[in-house]
């Protein structure tokens, strides 16, 4: 046993660091609490994260059809032009032609126009 002056002290002691264990105690089961917050939160931004990565995956697949898709269009353009520019030649050939025709029936009806002789 312990002498009696002691007693007194020492149960002091002890109530006191019953106190700081109580203490530490709370505050680690606030530690705790806030660990296992954060943990929720860390886990739905990870949550977040692959539904962006979907997302962006998504838009990527898009993007690539739009642009096979701009690249056949460019390409049906680029025929259409040709046929544009044939076009344009065959419309000046036919032109051409017309103005031939012309000046060969202005021809003939200066041939048949009254007054003249043939």
């Amino acid at each position: 046993m312990l002498p009696a002056m002691a007693s007194p002290d020492l149960s002091r002691r002890v109530d006191a660091h019953g106190e700081d264990l109580r203490a530490i105690s709370d505050t680690v089961i606030e530690i705790h609490d806030d660990v296992t917050e954060i943990k929720e939160d860390v886990t739905g931004l990870k949550n977040d994260v692959t539904e962006i990565k979907t997302v962006l995956t998504e838009h990527g697949q898009t993007l690539t059809q739009h642009g096979q898709m701009l690249a056949q269009h460019g390409q049906m353009l680029a025929q259409h032009g040709q046929m544009l520019a044939e076009h344009g030649q065959t419309l000046a050939q036919h032109g051409m032609k017309l103005d031939e025709l012309g000046s060969k029936l202005d021809a003939v009806l200066a041939l048949l126009a009254p007054g003249q002789e043939h």
